[in-house]
């Protein structure tokens, strides 16, 4: 009778999902106030994700900062709440969503103004689907084995502080903060993640006619996250976004600067990954009865790395330039990635750069909105590319020849991972019985190549007894060998 061993091995899956939906926020602004706003931008603030019963929840606020020159510039800010149910396919174990802002602009709508914007959500579902395979049993079987990824993963909020101080200012106009990662160690239950935050703060001097100020600050951060399970010497990635940012700034009567805070807080994923082997049945047979094979195929992605560059972009951008204007500061400034191609020998990543350029001209200040696209190629190590992150490291904007010059230093992130295709048998089926003469003795011939897999399948015998009877075999075999196999009465 045919007795098969089996094991459940748990086959853990990603797959990404891309949601676009309109958020919009009044401005308490009249129409005709359109033409004195300067800048527009907005981020995303206390972001959730999870999955419930067969359903995706999405929730958070978006924070819409506007730079408006009504007696002098002041710094408007509009928020709106989001909360979005969506039915998911299949039963994903867990989801983390990264959340961006594109097409931030000012619409007019019955007299008054409102502030629109598309929210992005990349949603990434992990799916744990059992998968049972044959590992051996009471028959001859052929045995291979497969590296898969064993992930344990952590989630954490880190809350960070800046000051410095400057001469003094009289308010503070736009306060943007970005983050990547530039390294994660795995230690005993614990993964330790580092990096930096860029801060960038567009400050009204007290003068009347002082420029605009620009300060960007680069913060590092280091944070040990609990990750149950993780072990010296793991394979480990991590993103962050930004979660939340406040500025406060203290004036002092007699001094004469100002004391300037910038709080801010990052969500952080991070994962450590571990290669574990194992063994599975790929081809069996019986010597007492037919077997009929129920293979089964799937797909496994190996973690390889994750890639981190500094890269430099430059060019014109295209933008409206006012005529007999000056450029006075570059505001706001986003990059929306918009091509991720590694089919090739190279991975391609482009998109498009975002700045609002203040011009000040005969009437005043006024803002154009510049972009320029940008391509960067970069060297393949594996296969497959995914959790793209590009954001701003630095940024400078020149007016020359009536034209709008950008120089940006680029932070570009991927994972990298491997796929292969392995079958396995799922489950062997008895069937018909077999009518079989064993002689006392056996002999094989070998060819040359010969695995022990062949030889078994060949003489009827088990590994161990044929190299138990002959103990000079060493596979694959050159065809010069002559294997005898005795049996007892």
């Amino acid at each position: 009778m045919l007795n098969v061993t089996k094991k459940d091995f748990v086959l853990k899956t990603q797959t990404l999902a891309v949601y676009k939906n309109t958020v919009e926020s009044g401005l308490n602004l009249s129409a005709e106030n359109l033409d004195k706003i300067i800048s527009v931008g907005g981020f995303v603030a206390e972001p959730s994700c999870r999955v419930e019963n067969g359903f995706l929840y999405l929730t958070g606020k978006v924070y819409f900062n506007v730079v408006f020159m009504g007696e002098e510039l002041e710094r408007l800010e509009s928020g709106v709440k989001f909360d979005y149910k969506r039915a998911v396919d299949g039963t994903p174990q867990s989801a983390r969503a990264a959340f961006s802002l594109t097409d931030v602009a000012v619409k007019e709508d019955g007299g008054m103004l409102y502030i629109t914007a598309e929210l992005i959500e990349e949603v990434t579902f992990s799916y744990a689907a059992p998968q049972k395979i044959v590992t051996g049993g009471n028959l001859l079987t052929k045995c291979a084995d497969f590296d898969y990824d064993k992930v344990v993963s952590c989630h954490a909020t880190f809350n960070g502080e800046e000051e410095f101080e400057r001469a003094k200012i009289k308010k503070v106009l736009h306060t943007g903060v970005s983050a990547c990662v530039t390294n994660v160690v795995s230690v005993s239950d614990q993964l330790v993640v580092e990096g930096q935050a860029y801060v960038s703060l567009y400050l009204l001097p007290i003068s009347e006619n002082g420029d605009i100020i620009k300060e960007r600050l680069v913060v590092p951060f280091s944070y040990e996250i609990e990750c149950v399970g993780a072990k010296e010497g793991d394979t480990c990635y991590a993103k962050c976004a930004t979660k939340g940012q406040t500025v406060k700034v203290l004036n002092v009567e007699e001094s004469q600067n100002s004391q300037i805070s910038v709080a801010f807080s990052l969500d952080i994923f991070a994962c450590a990954v571990r290669k574990v082997k194992q063994s599975f049945v790929v081809d069996a047979m019986s010597c007492e009865c037919e077997v009929d094979k129920v293979p089964s195929t799937f797909m496994v992605e190996s973690f390889v790395s994750q890639r981190r560059y500094t890269e430099r972009v430059f060019g014109r951008a295209i933008c409206d330039v006012p005529e007999y204007s000056r450029l006075v500061t570059a505001m706001q400034d986003s990059v929306i990635v918009t091509q991720t191609d590694f089919s090739g020998a190279e991975v391609i990543i482009g998109g498009i750069i975002y700045v609002d350029c203040v011009f000040q001209g005969d009437s005043g200040l006024v803002s154009r909105r510049a972009q320029m696209p940008f391509e960067i190629k970069l060297d393949k190590t594996a296969q497959t590319v995914s959790d793209v992150l590009v954001i701003i490291d630095n940024l400078t904007a020149k007016l020359k020849s009536g034209r709008i010059e950008l120089d940006i230093s680029l932070k570009v992130c991927f994972n990298e991972s491997t796929l292969s295709f392995v079958t396995v048998i799922e489950d062997l089926i008895e069937g018909a019985e077999k009518s079989v003469y064993k002689s006392i003795i056996s002999v094989y011939m070998a060819k040359k190549g010969d695995t022990a897999w062949d030889v078994m399948r060949a003489m009827g015998e088990a590994e161990d007894v044929i190299l138990e009877q002959n103990p000079h075999l060493c596979f694959p075999l050159s065809g010069t060998e002559r294997i005898t196999v005795f049996r007892k009465n």
